[in-house]
């Protein structure tokens, strides 16, 4: 982990500190995620990037056809694993 001194700065009634580019990219924030900030008595600020839950439909929603994988042929059956659907 490496040290990085930013400035906070004023924005409206708030403060805002700018997140360098290189360390979104480390912590895999993109702009519009959402993140906890938590604040201690001892002048720390840590912030983590919250993970949303990923359902099936939106999964199926991000299917193109240029990333939908073929039928992956697995070889012969070995055990009780041949089903028809």
């Amino acid at each position: 982990m490496e040290k990085m001194t930013v400035t906070a700065a004023k924005w409206g009634n708030s403060l805002a500190v700018r997140i360098p580019a290189s360390e979104a990219k480390k912590a895999s924030i993109r702009e519009g995620d959402e993140v906890d900030l938590t604040a201690s008595q001892k002048g720390r600020l840590i912030l983590r990037k919250i993970n949303k839950e990923i359902n099936f439909d939106h999964l199926y929603a991000q299917m193109t056809l240029d990333n939908c994988h073929s039928e992956i042929d697995w070889g012969v059956s070995v055990g009780h694993e041949d089903i028809e659907w």
